[in-house]
């Protein structure tokens, strides 16, 4: 059975929250931007002596296919009252700045409005040992990047509807290292208020899945960009 486009297709784009130090009035809402390539398993004979295998089919990814997939899985899991989401919507992560912390995904739509938390099947993780490698300077009283910081760690973003009853049947993973830029302003006198801005790279992501039984493997690549704005405590 092939795997059909409506799942995983074309550029995708996911939108990535970040929790920073200090008393955050706004969150960074950055765009994370991935495209891939998935090689679907092709179908095989028999002839009793000789078994063939045909060649994979090709299937680029797209995260607009993944948010079909999530309305269908969370209105079947009771969770959303639509099987669609509107145009617009972005699916968003809230994580830490520090490895060894999991990422809440949710997906708001164009202004912003929670539609639904989807934690339940997408989850945000780091490497086994929770290492990251930074490099930059950072304000030891305030958290804040003085101007710049870089983090390196592995990221793995996993999708899992298997707990559903009713589900599409969709599982994968994508892992790879990815590097974080965040860049602070200086806190503006008494309102204590800052910019800070989020840019990131994994420049080579690969991942396994399935769907409704159909084996695919992928190899792709992410980018991520954002700003928002912060008031110290």
């Amino acid at each position: 059975m092939k795997l059909r486009s409506n799942i995983i297709a074309g550029a995708a784009t996911l939108a990535f929250l970040t929790i920073t130090a200090g008393s955050i009035e706004g969150q960074v809402k950055t765009i994370v931007a991935f495209t891939g390539t998935a090689l679907v398993q092709g179908g095989s004979t028999n002839n009793g002596a000789v078994t063939q295998y045909a060649a994979p089919a090709k299937q680029a990814l797209a995260t607009k296919d993944i948010l079909q997939r999530l309305a269908l899985d969370e209105n079947a899991a009771g969770k959303y009252k639509s099987t669609t989401f509107p145009s617009g919507a972005q699916l968003v992560a809230i994580i830490s700045n520090t490895a060894g912390n999991k990422g809440t995904f949710q997906v708001l739509d164009k202004n912003n409005n929670l539609l639904v938390d989807v934690s339940n099947i997408l989850s945000i993780s780091y490497g086994t040992y929770g290492h990251s490698i930074i490099s930059g300077m950072q304000n030891n009283d305030t958290g804040l990047s003085t101007p710049s910081r870089t983090v390196s760690h592995v990221l793995t973003i996993s999708y899992d509807d298997s707990g559903i009853t009713g589900g599409v049947r969709f599982r994968f993973y994508m892992t790879g290292m990815i590097t974080r830029t965040t860049t602070d302003t200086t806190p503006s006198g008494k309102t204590r208020v800052y910019t800070e801005t989020q840019s990131g790279t994994m420049s080579t992501a690969a991942g396994e899945g399935d769907y409704q039984g159909q084996p695919f493997v992928f190899t792709g690549s992410l980018t991520l960009s954002g700003q928002g704005t912060f008031r110290l405590p």
